[in-house]
């Protein structure tokens, strides 16, 4: 059976100029959290790994692999001194075989050889954090074994197909490596419960299979997002030699004239989510901390997930998303601005987005991987031309899967034409220059341009007017403000498929940090602004009430209360005692109550439904 061996300690670290190691664990990064682009550039760009490991007979006796992820963002992979391989990519894994370079019991040596200033193509910005972000580890398998060759993915892909009576017919692809005639592949699909669902068996030589499901339970986001697995196994002589548990969802994916998101055609709803920045998760990032914040986002109502970054993205998020029925917009960042890509850069991207498609291919969540790219005029047509080539790939692998070309939209009247079926409008910033009257103007025009193109925005949610500095000092009132008046001039527009808040984290301040204007959530997670409550009102599933702020009169004696809240009604309470004063609402979900009196010292204001309710102390 298969093993696997983790290799995240114990690794020494030499800097570029450096002549002394340091012992590391991984995660490891050597340019601090919280580095801006010009503090990156003045840090060295290159950095060596190394650590001795020492294999048992037992794990040498069939076939052994490196698997490396997240190594940020080009790598060269030595083994007793000797190069194996070369990568580049932050954001998937690889792997390069052992099996005829190691002995048993014998020490080797891993010397990794990690660059950091190759995001000329893969990143908007010039350099970016080096170091190795995902696990390192040594997969043992018997000769004959499922493949770990194919670009890092699982070796098997199931693409399950909805007819029109309902039955489901799931196709199972497999590459064997070194099979052998007496084996046999076995395949059990099994329900979330454990019951089977179907089964059939095939020869290593033609591993291929189709199991039809009568009448399946289908993936239907974040109502019914049921897992079927299926176990994969090659058996001889009645025992398993190597084996896969593969997770997928039975699922139809499109989108309606409305521009509603639709999933087996028997659920329609509009995606609203929040734009995840992989880019700092590479420190510790764990299942813990994604089922938090996937649990923060269906809060405030969110489905869907913008992940963008290019950082390798920790397995935990997509096994998160997978049972809970999130959908993830994957988006890559293609840096065409500043310098234009040389013929191997441009194969290297194919090559990355062909290994990151493989990888993700059975994720039922991942339903849309969309490149967003920052082209001058001149490169316009080697992108449509990059973008149908991968639009080309990725049909050929999956009927379930969708890819989108997300485009700024100062390039939408520059003679663009969209190639993928969906193009992404940046909503322009702030609150002070009406931003949320033109992102809607621009919306409509977008759509009676391209009508036959759907939309999706993002929601920036910081100050047009504000420099990388004074962003600092936008207080959280004013960024609700913005959220506020952008979601009421968006909310009834139609033909917009995909709305994102960006973004959900601040993903490298602390909490006490509070008037950071990016993000809605702290770095640690304790801290929740105001904007956030704001969504939550509007959109989330529960009952909800949350005072939000309040302002003083110059004398202090009366307040004006702002609350969020779903409630069909609120009642005010003053020291426990109800006051008939009836909120009045500018929009849906926030509610105002003004001239309320305070007594000297302290009151306590008390908001509430029912038994709902939310309490602030004021001093006078």
């Amino acid at each position: 059976m298969r093993e696997y061996l983790e290799l995240n300690r114990g690794w020494t670290f030499i800097p570029d100029g450096g002549s002394e190691g340091e012992t590391v664990d991984l995660p490891h990064s050597w340019h601090p959290m919280g580095s801006d682009v010009g503090e990156l550039s003045r840090l060295p760009s290159h950095g060596t790994y190394t650590r001795e490991v020492i294999l048992s007979a037992d794990r040498c006796s069939g076939c052994i692999f490196l698997e490396l992820s997240g190594v940020s963002s080009r790598c060269e992979v030595y083994v007793d001194g000797r190069k194996l391989c070369e990568h580049t990519g932050s954001s998937t894994v690889f792997r390069t075989e052992l099996t005829r370079l190691v002995k048993p019991v014998k020490p080797f040596v891993i010397r990794l050889e990690v660059f950091s200033d190759c995001a000329e193509v893969f990143s908007p910005y010039d350099v970016c954090r080096g170091g190795i972000f995902g696990k390192i580890g040594v997969i043992s398998v018997p000769k004959t074994h499922f493949s770990l060759s194919d670009h890092g993915s699982q070796g098997i892909y199931v693409t399950p197909v909805l007819d029109d009576s309902g039955e489901a017919h799931v196709y199972i692809r497999a590459l064997i490596e070194n099979p052998i005639n007496y084996d046999v592949i076995s395949y059990v699909i099994y329900t979330h419960d454990d019951m089977v669902a179907g089964s059939c068996q095939a020869v290593p030589k033609s591993p291929d299979a189709v199991i039809n499901i009568a009448d399946p339970i289908k993936w239907d986001t974040t109502s019914t997002a049921h897992l079927y697995r299926l176990r994969a196994s090659i058996v001889r002589d009645g025992k398993s030699y190597d084996e896969l548990d593969v997770f997928f969802g039975i699922r139809r994916v499109e989108i309606d004239s409305e521009g509603f998101f639709s999933v087996n055609s028997d659920v329609r709803q509009p995606l609203f989510g929040a734009r995840f920045f992989n880019d700092f998760w590479s420190d510790g990032y764990t299942s813990r901390d994604s089922e938090a914040d996937i649990e923060s986002l269906c809060r405030i109502g969110g489905n869907c997930v913008f992940l963008s970054g290019g950082y390798r993205t920790d397995d935990s998020l997509f096994d998160v998303c997978d049972r809970r029925g999130i959908v993830i917009v994957s988006d890559f960042s293609l840096n065409f601005e500043k310098k234009e890509p040389s013929f191997g850069s441009l194969r290297e991207l194919r090559s990355f987005f062909e290994e990151y498609i493989k990888q993700t291919y059975n994720n039922p969540s991942v339903l849309f991987r969309s490149i967003y790219s920052y082209p001058t005029a001149a490169l316009r047509e080697q992108n449509r031309e990059l973008l149908a080539a991968l639009r080309e790939f990725i049909d050929s692998l999956s009927p379930s899967t969708m890819t989108c070309a997300l485009e700024d939209s100062r390039y939408i009247d520059d003679g663009y034409v969209p190639v993928c079926p969906v193009v992404c409008l940046r909503v322009p910033h702030g609150v002070e220059g009406g931003a949320e009257q033109l992102a809607a103007a621009a919306a409509d025009a977008f759509r009676k341009k391209y009508p036959s193109v759907y939309l999706s925005l993002i929601c920036e949610g910081y100050s047009s007017a504000a420099t990388a500095e004074r962003s600092r000092e936008i207080s959280d009132n004013v960024q609700a403000q913005y959220h506020e008046l952008w979601w009421r001039a968006l909310e009834d527009k139609m033909g917009i498929f995909a709305v994102f808040v960006n973004s959900l984290f601040d993903c490298t301040l602390p909490s006490s940090d509070r008037k950071r204007a990016m993000g809605l959530i702290s770095a640690d997670r304790s801290l929740f602004k105001s904007a956030y409550w704001f969504y939550e009102s509007v959109l989330g599933p529960d009952a909800f009430i949350k005072i939000a702020s309040y302002t003083l009169s110059a004398d202090k004696k009366t307040a004006g209360i702002k609350v969020y809240s779903n409630c069909p009604r609120l009642k005010l309470f003053i020291s426990d005692r109800e006051k008939r004063i009836k909120p009045f609402s500018e929009s849906r979900g926030v509610f105002y109550f003004s001239g309320v009196k305070l007594s000297r010292g302290e009151t306590e204001i008390k908001v509430a439904y029912d038994n709902l309710y939310d309490t602030v102390v004021l001093k006078r």
